[in-house]
């Protein structure tokens, strides 16, 4: 597909979800224009809802060898063959006993076992699977379409294909290990049909995380996917998130045994990676986290870095390790590497598609297919807006094309990074300036793959330029957290002129109307209308989980207004907010101006020599243990005793002038401890705002006012003192200062 001489290309799957472990959705940018989930086929009545009964099973799977993804066969199906296991069975088939019913079996014995002990209870069944030993297949499968059989026990066989709308219940007898495998069993009994309600499904649930994985397999068949975090909610008592309709029962004991198996990280991403890879066999790819809801950068804070994070897991591949160890340095400035612009992933992505890494192109060639490239995608392309060289970037001629992109996304690729020259310019071809052996160069290409893909999936919906029809009354808000409970990120009135402020009534997918109150920055109550309860937790976990708001997770609100009013409704990944300079390079040349500065030092020089530059506009989340600022670069720090924790950052506004110009750049560090009273500090507001400029971030003289007792004192009001007298200090009372985050001391401006 990276071949095909096409500036738009369609792909149709009846198959997202590949048991081969294909990511479809890579295949064509992560870009995804509609999708039908079972949850939408139900509500269509297309299928019908289930009602899932989970028994304890008594099979000791602990005992039963785990080899590549799956349960040793052999072994398998002789602890299967349990005649406790099927009067427990048996006593759950009798609550329907004349239901139509596929019984889903582990291996040819195990069905003609289970036909076997089926008829002895005369029930009519047949045992149907490819090759011979089992009951005539065309005949049987006439048979029970007819009526004439109640049951087939069945191999596989039917997972895919079976269209026979009249099958009333499903039973697994076997532990599908797969997610694809275990829906396409579930999908043969959704179809719809006369005078069916609903499909019953008996499962047994047994000591193995597999089958915890066939449960969030369930519960992601609602809004959102589920994780092992939504899992334990549901065992504790919580109400699942399921199609309208579907219920979902597990016996208590299997409830208890699920309990114990389900893992405990303490990070939504790093639970979020073990289900998906539980569910796919085999490890995720940042992209698909991040497409899921989830922001694999901040593992970087824990692990050091993504494939720092995988190996940890062990999930790395012998060859894949070697790189790790041999390309750190290269893997390491790939993820953390600035973008003020997609340029240089896509430098990255073209060479990758062309089997030109090593090689190299042209520079004329190069240059022509990056733009093409970005012109082709849907997202990406506003990174190309109509500048004064450039009025109509598709049609400029391509010497002055390719000039201009050898003097920026090239240059900056020849330009020394995590201390040497990845790329070197050879006559008129750019190539590699670094040596792989042949047998890693593969996996290398996979490796970095699967980083350019995530830096551009990440860049494309959080920095990418505003689309047109994204106005005031269409907007994003950010579930984000304050005091440790969501609440919704709001774009700014600066941002989105236009954006309501004050209670707002909006209508939720269910049709009932809420009440949101909008305020400069935040919403941090929402009710029913008609009650005045604020119930904007249980609104937030109801549609994301008790994740909501926390962080390493991207869940996002969409506020829509026509003709009838506003109307709101969830969605996992953001729609693109924020509107960039239309000079392609205007961010790069104010970095720049910054003394010694470069993207990516050698490691000898942080905090030496150099100091970390963080992008304060990036860091609209929150700095916390899994989170933290853009960083951009490094520069110097002339004059200062350089320490670890020190860090450059952008002040923007006229309050602390003359002290503190408008747009320069500041040394900070971590506030030491002790008081405050009297430094000047960069403060971080999680609900508030600076009536400056809106931002989440101010810097401020910080001033306390206390009341002293015999045994204690406490704060009364803070005060963030501006410099500048034409300016208002900033309150911030009692009960608010659990929003207010002191981020670090200034030190001084960077001239």
């Amino acid at each position: 597909m990276a071949r095909l001489n096409a500036t738009f290309t369609l792909g149709l799957t009846a198959t997202p979800e590949r048991t081969d472990g294909v990511d479809v959705a890579s295949l064509f940018d992560d870009v995804l224009a509609w999708q039908a989930t079972v949850g939408d086929g139900i509500a269509e009545g297309s299928l019908v809802p289930f009602h899932y009964l989970g028994l304890k099973d008594d099979v000791d799977f602990e005992q039963i060898p785990w080899r590549n993804g799956r349960f040793d066969s052999t072994v398998l199906e002789e602890k299967l063959e349990n005649s406790e296991r099927m009067e427990r069975l048996w006593t759950a088939w009798q609550v329907d006993p004349d239901a139509r019913t596929l019984v889903f079996c582990c291996s040819r014995r195990h069905a003609l076992y289970t036909r076997d002990w089926l008829r002895r209870r005369k029930v009519r069944a047949a045992a149907v699977f490819s090759g011979s030993g089992g009951d005539p297949r065309s005949d049987s499968l006439t048979d029970f379409i007819d009526g004439k059989l109640q049951t087939l026990c069945v191999v596989d066989l039917f997972n895919e294909g079976l269209d026979v709308p009249d099958v009333d219940r499903v039973v697994m007898l076997r532990p599908t290990e797969s997610k694809v495998i275990f829906l396409q069993q579930l999908g043969r009994g959704l179809r719809a049909a006369e005078n069916k309600l609903r499909l019953k499904v008996i499962d047994f649930v047994g000591n193995h995380r597999v089958f915890a994985s066939r449960l969030t397999h369930l519960l992601s068949l609602g809004n959102k996917s589920a994780t092992w975090t939504d899992l334990k909610n549901f065992l504790k008592g919580g109400t699942p998130d399921l199609p309208e309709g579907c219920l979902l029962d597990l016996e208590f004991e299997a409830k208890e045994l699920m309990l114990r198996l389900v893992p405990n990280t303490g990070s939504a991403v790093v639970e979020a990676y073990r289900s998906m890879r539980d569910e796919l066999g085999r490890r995720p790819s940042p992209s698909e986290l991040f497409h899921h809801g989830y922001l694999p950068r901040t593992l970087a804070a824990r692990f050091g870095s993504w494939f720092g994070f995988v190996s940890e897991q062990d999930d790395l591949t012998a060859d894949e390790r070697l790189i790790f160890e041999s390309f750190q340095s290269w893997l390491a400035m790939l993820e953390g590497t600035s973008l003020n612009k997609s340029y240089k992933m896509v430098v990255l992505r073209v060479l990758l598609d062309r089997d030109a890494l090593w090689g190299g192109m042209e520079i004329e060639k190069l240059a022509a297919a990056c733009r093409e490239f970005l012109l082709s995608h849907p997202t990406l392309r506003h990174d190309l807006p109509p500048t004064q060289q450039f009025p109509d970037p598709a049609k400029a001629p391509i010497q002055a094309w390719a000039a201009w992109w050898l003097e920026w996304p090239l240059s900056r690729w020849m330009d020394e990074q995590a201390g040497r020259h990845w790329f070197k310019r050879e006559g008129d071809h750019f190539i590699a300036a670094f040596p792989c052996p042949e047998n890693l160069r593969p996996g290398f290409e996979a490796m970095t793959a699967e980083l350019v893909d995530y830096r551009l999936a990440h860049y494309a919906k959080t920095r990418i330029e505003k689309p047109a029809e994204l106005t005031a009354g269409r907007f994003v808000a950010k579930v984000s957290h304050s005091g440790g409970k969501p609440i919704l990120r709001l774009p700014t009135v600066e941002e989105l002129p236009g954006r309501p402020i004050g209670p707002t009534t909006a209508t939720l997918p269910d049709g009932s109307q809420w009440v949101f109150k909008f305020v400069k920055i935040a919403c941090n109550v929402a009710f029913p209308l008609g009650s005045e309860e604020n119930q904007i937790l249980p609104l937030l976990r109801g549609w994301f989980g008790e994740n909501a708001g926390t962080p390493g997770t991207n869940y996002q609100v969409a506020f829509t207004k026509s003709e009838t009013g506003w109307s709101v409704e969830p969605v996992a990944v953001a729609t693109p907010l924020r509107v960039v300079d239309a000079s392609p390079d205007t961010e790069e040349r104010k970095n720049r101006n910054l003394p010694g500065f470069v993207e990516a030092p050698a490691a000898k020089d942080k905090f030496t020599r150099l100091v970390p530059v963080f992008s304060l506009e990036a860091a609209a989340g929150l700095w916390g243990p899994e989170t933290a600022p853009e960083e951009i670069g490094w520069a110097e720090a002339a004059g200062a005793a350089i320490k670890p924790g020190m860090f450059i950052a952008r002040v923007c506004g006229h309050s602390m002038e003359p002290k503190i110009k408008d747009g320069s750049w500041n040394l900070f560090r971590p506030c030491p401890h002790g008081s405050r009273e009297g430094r000047i500090v960069l403060v971080q507001f999680n609900s508030m705002g600076d009536p400056e400029n809106g931002g989440r971030f101010t810097v401020k003289k910080y001033h306390s006012a206390k009341t002293f007792s015999e045994d204690a004192w406490q704060h009364d009001c803070i005060e963030l003192l501006p410099l500048n007298p034409d300016y208002a200090p900033i309150p911030v009372a009692s009960h608010e200062g659990p929003e207010m985050v002191v981020v670090g001391e200034w030190v001084a401006s960077i001239h």
